[in-house]
């Protein structure tokens, strides 16, 4: 399948707005680790057991899949203000996180041979930013190879759930108190006929994540959870 034309600039957002936001992202883009306050780590009940996909009715996986500019708190941060309105440091921030994720887009577009869909999303006036994909078909069991069990003191991928939404947490090694400092986090939601991954680039939580792909699956037309 061909990867999708870029889609135009909406300018639903004040560019003042985004702004703040993206200075702020500039500063926490180049710190090495996040600190996410996230709810005590899970080591049992592994939601890769396949407890996460959801049933429901066959969805055509050609029919088209579009990314909202809103979604409940976030806002597309390539659609929701015109890049040419920004200082010049800002024009450039949007376009290396742009750039930084299109490769990885279009890879999934040729490869999936599903319809797909990809954004950057943040949170108005916050530092938090999340790299989204979708695509029409499920994921497969989320269990890193470098899994260890948390007990040994030596674990850095941990796998957490919040709500339907199941994560692999990248954290300093040894860490397994109820706030990890969290090096990297990806998420995702999958059913049979619908994947929405998320990827934290700045400061989300894992419930923020959640809440984020909920307001996604409803209006993707996702299976009813």
């Amino acid at each position: 399948m061909p990867a999708p034309d870029r889609r135009p600039v909406a300018r639903l957002t004040a560019a003042a707005t985004l702004r703040a936001v993206l200075g702020g992202i500039v500063a926490l883009l180049l710190l090495v680790g996040l600190a996410a306050a996230l709810p005590a780590v899970v080591d049992e009940d592994d939601p890769a057991d396949g407890a996460g996909a959801e049933g429901g009715a066959a969805v055509d996986p050609s029919t088209p899949l579009e990314l909202p500019v809103v979604a409940g708190d976030w806002v597309s941060l390539t659609r929701s203000v015109d890049p040419s309105t920004l200082p010049p440091e800002q024009q450039q921030t949007v376009a290396e996180i742009d750039a930084a994720w299109a490769y990885a887009d279009d890879q999934l577009a040729s490869a999936a041979g599903v319809a797909t869909d990809a954004d950057r999303y943040v949170v108005p006036d916050t530092q938090t930013l999340v790299a989204v994909q979708a695509y029409r078909g499920p994921d497969g069991p989320l269990v890193p190879a470098t899994l260890a069990d948390p007990a040994s003191g030596e674990a850095r991928l941990l796998l957490q759930s919040f709500d339907d939404v199941d994560c692999v947490l990248d954290v300093i090694a040894g860490e397994v108190s109820p706030t990890p400092q969290v090096q990297e986090m990806q998420c995702r939601r999958t059913s049979a006929d619908l994947t929405i991954r998320v990827f934290v680039l700045s400061g989300a939580s894992g419930q923020q994540v959640a809440d984020l792909t909920d307001e996604l699956w409803a209006g993707l037309d996702g299976p009813a959870a």
